[in-house]
Formats: structure tokens, C-alpha cells, sequence
């Protein structure tokens, strides 16, 4: 009844190695009766990792081109009416994917994903990285999609794909489209487990080539990324008090700054080789 499309993208650079986490999300899927196949979609990684050996696994292999692409390839591979899109980073539990199963069957939803992460591994950074995406994914009335852990009716993406030409936010856009084609999309009360890097070494290389990814799609301008420069310690000390966790403090500033010293690295040059090798900085 099931199809997972699990994308990944290997390298000595990712701030969550596929090798680790990639074992762990593919878990429980393998012994879940309702997921009747598990799509591997490599993008093109410049390192080979071992795949399970199952009957369950379908393992392609696709030269690089960005996780929106490897989606949709993944997508058009598979064969069951229901499928789930999951980051090589997500660990989900049966239960999350029973309840995701019964939503789209029953309450005539088109989609549904889960309302945040919670961190895997232990330690301060991760614990931060947790809450941060915890407060962004709670947001009263949010209308994005939570792409990297949503179960979707196959017939969906007959009429939307991600978007394959951004480097950035094709969760965003995806969501657009959702909400412009009046889709039914439903957010349940659960979590998955999210294998966050657990250093600040790692969290800061992804910040940078993050901020470098946005400034190259042009999601975001100079004036909106300093506003957020401004904002950040007023935002990370209102964190900090809600989620009653200092560390949050400055994890969020040293976020906001790397995230811009990314950004203006790119926006002062706008090459378009950069594109290319920075993409391949982007792990999913």
C-alpha cells in the first residue's frame, strides 16, 4: 500500500552522514507491513555507502541534480497508491506511519506530515537544533509543508512536483503550489527522530553553505537577511525564555550570523559555477 522515495546525497561535507543515519530510517520501514517498497534515490554522491539488502529495496542511482529532482525521480518509480517522502536523516515510528495511513484513508486528505522533530542524538547543539525547528514548525496557522516526513495520495503529484531548477526552499514552493491547487493537507500532533549533527563544527558548515544556497536561488535579499542579523538576539533571547533553555541564546545568534557571512560570500560573487559545487553541500 506504501511507497517510501528516500533520497540522499553522501559526501565528507554533510553535516548529517548519510552512512549513520541512513541505516536508522531505513529500520522500521523495512519491518512495517504496509510499506511494500523502499525507493533509494543516490544523487549522484561522490561516496558509495552500503544499501540494506532486502526485497523491499529499490536502489537507483542518478547523477546529481539537486534533492527536487531526486524526489520527483523517486516518486515516478514508485508503484503503491500511498507514498511517503522521507529524509535519509528521519527516523519515523510505526505508529507515525499507521496514523498517516489512516488520515489519508479516512478524513480526505490529500497529504499529511507530522508538526515537528525531535532530535535523535544527544547533546546541546542537537538539543537546540530541535527546539529551534520545534518553535518554527509550531507556528500558529503555519501553511508550509513539512516535506521531509509527509505521506502524499500518489495522484498528487500528477498535478504538482517539486520544483527541480531551486538549490533552496522546494519545500516552500511545493507548499505554494499545494495551497494554490486547494489541496487538503493535515499536520498531526506527532514527531519523528531527526539524526541533527551533534557539533558546532557541523552545525556552522551547514549555516554557511545554507546562506550560500539562498543567497545563489535568490529566495531571499540582502535587506530581508540583515533584518534577521538585527533581530536574532531579541529572537534568540524570546526563545530562549519559552523553551526555558539558555544554550538557545547563542545558537541562534552564532546561526544567524554564519547563515549571513554564507550569504553575502555568494551574493558579492553570483557565479554561476558555485551553483553547481555548492548544491552538492546540501544534505537531505
Amino acid at each position: 500500500m506504501i511507497s517510501v522515495v528516500i533520497p540522499f546525497y553522501c559526501s565528507p561535507k554533510l553535516h548529517t552522514h548519510v552512512k549513520f543515519s541512513l541505516p536508522l530510517c531505513l529500520k522500521p520501514l523495512l519491518l512495517h507491513d504496509l510499506v511494500k517498497e523502499i525507493i533509494l534515490v543516490d544523487d549522484g554522491s561522490p561516496l558509495r555507502i552500503n544499501i540494506s539488502e532486502s526485497s523491499k529495496v529499490r536502489y537507483y542511482r542518478i547523477s546529481h541534480h539537486g534533492i527536487g529532482y531526486a524526489r520527483n525521480f523517486g516518486v515516478s518509480k514508485a508503484t503503491q497508491p500511498f507514498i511517503l517522502i522521507l529524509d535519509s536523516d528521519i527516523i519515523v515510528s510505526k505508529n507515525l506511519i499507521d496514523s498517516f495511513f489512516q488520515v489519508l484513508k479516512e478524513k480526505g486528505a490529500d497529504m499529511v506530515c507530522l508538526s515537528y522533530v525531535e532530535a535523535y542524538v544527544e547533546g546541546i547543539w542537537a538539543k537546540c537544533e530541535e527546539l529551534y525547528w520545534r518553535h518554527n514548525e509550531s507556528q500558529t496557522g503555519k501553511w508550509w509543508l513539512s516535506c521531509g516526513c509527509m505521506m502524499v495520495k500518489r495522484e498528487v503529484f500528477d498535478k504538482i512536483k517539486f520544483e527541480e531548477s531551486v538549490l533552496s526552499d522546494e519545500d516552500t514552493l511545493f507548499s505554494k503550489e499545494a495551497r494554490r491547487l486547494c489541496l487538503k493537507s493535515l499536520t498531526l500532533s506527532l514527531t519523528a527522530k531527526h539524526v541533527f549533527a551533534a557539533t558546532l563544527k557541523s552545525l556552522k558548515r551547514k549555516w554557511y553553505y545554507g546562506g550560500k544556497r539562498v543567497a545563489l536561488n535568490q529566495t531571499k535579499n540582502l535587506n530581508q537577511v540583515v533584518k534577521g542579523l538585527v533581530y536574532s538576539p531579541i529572537f534568540a533571547v524570546k526563545l530562549a525564555i519559552k523553551y526555558r533553555y539558555a544554550p538557545l541564546i547563542p545558537f541562534i545568534i552564532i546561526r544567524t550570523i554564519t547563515f549571513f557571512k554564507g550569504f553575502v560570500s555568494i551574493s558579492e560573487k553570483q557565479e554561476g559555477v558555485l551553483a553547481a559545487s555548492n548544491a552538492q553541500d546540501s544534505g537531505y
